[in-house]
């Protein structure tokens, strides 16, 4: 028996370095859309458009799929990527390329990605505005901070999670640049001790206001975390993009790793290349 018939054919990829360079895998939620639709736009306008391909089966098949496709909210259609399409038969004996190379990183990617597609990414301010109306007694257009924390399926998946006490830690830290309102906002139910922990970390002066239910919209979720003064991400690509594609003067503090353990290095460099993004050190 030879030996790439004994191991798996992600071990092979690894191995010789097989993986795509120019098709991109379409899938995920919100976050993880809009980079994929992203690095796809950026492929397509780097090389022909023969060239460049997407798989998009995950949302093909209602049946399997975890999450609706969302960016028709943006009005971008599943369908304008269509014409891309390459069956997912053909795209399994190569690894996905879901990170970006040293080189990418050094060119400041997602600043310039920002700069070329954040109208791509225009949403009606009033409409979320109108959606808090009855869940928040403040005004959206005043300033606010904005807290993202990542629970929900993370529990049982997720290689890192962000602990409650190192957002503790950091709001104590940066306790001056917050502003008098601040919104948490989580996919599970914060316990009683959670929020009395981050309301004591906020300051005596500042009001705090919790969105702690799933059932909540994502993508008016998402907007209420782009169009925050002060955004803290947790360890997502549904707040990363929130950042990315944040207000101008919007002050952001991103962890520092998004992964942990094997192979988890091109995947935290992917999500550190945000210059204008203050680091924040978690616990690896």
């Amino acid at each position: 028996m030879s030996i790439l018939s004994r191991i798996s054919l992600s071990k092979v990829q690894e191995l010789f370095g097989l993986h795509h360079k120019k098709t991109v895998h379409l899938e995920g939620g919100l976050g993880s859309q809009i980079l994929g639709a992203i690095y796809f736009w950026n492929l397509l306008s780097t090389f022909s458009a023969k060239e460049v391909n997407c798989d998009i089966s995950y949302f093909e098949n209602e049946n399997t799929t975890l999450r609706p496709w969302m960016l028709d909210r943006y009005g971008i259609k599943i369908e304008d990527f269509e014409p891309y399409a390459k069956s997912s038969n053909s795209n399994r004996f190569l690894a996905k390329k879901d990170y970006l190379t040293y080189e990418e990183t050094e060119k400041n990617y997602w600043s310039l990605a920002r700069e070329k597609y954040i109208n791509r990414f225009d949403f009606e301010k009033q409409s979320f505005v109108n959606y808090f109306k009855n869940r928040i007694d403040i005004n959206l257009d005043n300033d606010y901070t904005a807290v993202h924390i990542r629970r929900g399926d993370y529990l049982d998946v997720a290689s890192l999670l962000i602990s409650t006490q190192e957002y503790v830690e950091l709001l104590i830290s940066i306790q001056p640049m917050l502003t008098k309102n601040i919104i948490f906002v989580s996919d599970s139910p914060l316990s009683e001790s959670e929020i009395k922990a981050l309301d004591e970390a906020s300051g005596s002066n500042q009001i705090t206001y919790y969105f702690d239910s799933p059932e909540l919209d994502p993508f008016q979720i998402h907007c209420l975390l782009r169009n925050s003064r002060v955004l803290i991400c947790a360890n997502s690509t549904f707040s990363f993009t929130a950042g990315i594609l944040g207000k101008a003067g919007q002050k952001v503090f991103s962890p520092l790793n998004f992964h942990a353990g094997k192979g988890s290095e091109k995947y935290n460099r992917t999500l550190q290349v945000q210059k204008s993004f203050t680091v924040w050190p978690v616990r690896n």
